[in-house]
């Protein structure tokens, strides 16, 4: 009877040993995190919200996998001010469209991506008018720590807007920089960083002036 008991509680500890082997090469290796601002690609079959309040405007998205290396993110944004620093002019409007990520390169918490946000703007104020937004390229880079998982973010994006009554194509180039922080399993912190040049082309000439925005958000996952 002693020697059966002895023999249960080995084979107990041997899987104890092996489970805890198992959970923490898993956590080394990123396999049980995720993130939705880096470079990084959702796990197959989960998908996240986010949210992001600031300033020029407030985003709501959805994450969606469709492949191992290739994200999808519908997303609607709420602009009330404009990209420009020094002439920036109070509007209100709604950008719909969707976001493009593809995984380019990843080792270890190093990845990098490229990407489109391809959308319509409308702008409500100081008369109606429509735009079509070409959002690349955008590039990310991100680097993550596990245990507790956090990553800092770096990139460049160009979301250009070609108005049609107004004529003319609003050309902001972003650099970003920023952090995102896994605070419990499903719910992440994220804050971002933006500043460039923007330039405004038009029929009578092309325009410089800058570029500053700043966005905290939250994603959940499911």
């Amino acid at each position: 009877m002693k020697s059966i008991f002895r023999t249960l509680l080995a084979v107990v500890a041997a899987v104890s040993v092996m489970s805890a082997t198992s959970m923490a090469s898993a956590q080394s290796g990123g396999g049980g995190g995720w993130m939705t601002q880096g470079a990084e690609i959702l796990p197959a079959g989960k998908y996240a919200f986010e949210a992001r309040v600031g300033w020029p405007s407030t985003d709501l998205g959805v994450h969606i996998p469709v492949m191992s290396k290739l994200e999808v993110t519908p997303f609607l944004t709420m602009d009330y001010l404009g990209y420009t620093v020094r002439n920036w002019v109070g509007t209100f409007g709604d950008t719909f469209g969707v976001q493009l990520k593809g995984n380019l390169w990843q080792q270890g918490p190093h990845a990098i991506s490229l990407g489109a946000d391809l959308g319509i703007a409308m702008r409500y104020t100081f008369g109606f008018d429509a735009a079509f937004q070409i959002g690349g390229p955008e590039l990310k880079y991100s680097y993550r720590w596990n245990n507790p998982r956090i990553a800092v973010i770096a990139g460049f994006r160009m979301p250009i807007r070609v108005w049609f009554r107004a004529e003319c194509a609003d050309i902001p180039m972003l650099f970003n920089a920023g952090f995102e922080y896994n605070v419990i399993p499903n719910l992440n912190i994220h804050a971002n960083l933006e500043f460039g040049p923007y330039v405004l082309a038009t029929a009578a000439g092309a325009f410089a002036d800058g570029s500053v925005g700043f966005q905290f958000g939250i994603s959940y996952l499911w």
